[in-house]
């Protein structure tokens, strides 16, 4: 036995005033938005309404001691009083509310931004915390890579640290490069910077200008072709490169990268090259050649 019944279509929408559809169309965009772009600007943070407050003032001025005043003055005993209400307490809360409201991007003079805005790589942090009596006076450190890296503890779960990468140096031919891992950028940036200038090496340059000859270095899979050249001739290269070069003091040099692009492989490629140098003297009296500049 089959009862038919009759079935009336409606559409939902004819039901729903404008608000409620406005509300609705608020909801889908919220959906399909776009996250993880931007540096934050217009971005809403919490706010500490606890911020302004004091301990023992309130609406009702009171004087409470032992509280917010002393219990005893002189020789005076101190007794519970009320004051004319401060009209002026509220104004001064949410003016100081509305200005914890906004997110502030962070405003740097050309000559501090690094390599892209105001991002951390390439930007200088300067010389390293002082060992002893000994002072890195006229050293620089320079950001290299700044990332963050997650690792799983069996107790703590997904573990997040920021990685940082930098480079110290005089400008003279004196650098060093380091890796620093912390809970926080700033314990990350101090602790590269510092091992940086407790690695420090030595670099053979030509004229204090360039290296001495052509050269070729590999590290994993990344691989650097370094040409010498003329004073004047400028930097060209990889910008992780360029960094290490104003930092050591080279001022002339070509090189090309080749294969993986990863910064920590450029980075160790590029020392490793430049400690294998041969200067002409150390080749001449190897060889016992004569060495003439022409």
């Amino acid at each position: 036995l089959y009862v038919f019944s009759k079935c009336v279509m409606k559409v939902f929408l004819k039901n729903i005033r404008l608000n409620k559809f406005g509300k609705v169309s608020l909801v889908l965009v919220m959906l399909v938005k776009k996250r993880g772009r931007g540096k934050g600007a217009g971005k809403r943070r919490a706010k500490n309404l606890n911020r302004g407050q004091v301990i023992g003032v309130g609406v009702d001025n009171i004087i409470w001691p032992g509280l917010n005043a002393p219990i005893i003055k002189g020789r005076d005993l101190i007794k519970r009083t009320k004051l004319p209400p401060d009209p002026e307490r509220q104004a001064r809360l949410i003016k100081l509310r509305d200005s914890m409201g906004t997110f502030k991007m962070l405003r740097l003079s050309p000559t501090e931004r690094g390599w892209s805005g105001s991002k951390m790589p390439g930007r200088s942090i300067g010389p390293p915390d002082s060992i002893n009596e000994y002072n890195f006076d006229g050293f620089d450190t320079k950001v290299l890579e700044f990332k963050t890296v997650f690792c799983m503890k069996a107790n703590a779960g997904r573990y997040r640290r920021i990685s940082v990468v930098t480079v110290t140096g005089n400008k003279n031919g004196l650098a060093g490069f380091a890796l620093g891992k912390a809970a926080d950028s700033k314990a990350a940036l101090r602790r590269a910077k510092n091992r940086a200038g407790q690695k420090l090496m030595y670099i053979e340059r030509y004229n204090n200008h360039t290296v001495y000859h052509d050269f070729f270095t590999q590290f994993c899979n990344t691989r650097i072709f370094v040409e010498k050249r003329p004073e004047g001739h400028g930097l060209i290269c990889h910008r992780a490169i360029k960094t290490i070069c104003e930092i050591i003091g080279i001022k002339d040099l070509y090189a090309k990268v080749e294969g993986s692009t990863n910064l920590q492989n450029i980075v160790k490629a590029f020392f490793l090259g430049l400690l294998k140098q041969v200067s002409y003297i150390y080749d001449s009296d190897y060889d016992i050649h004569h060495c003439i500049q022409i």
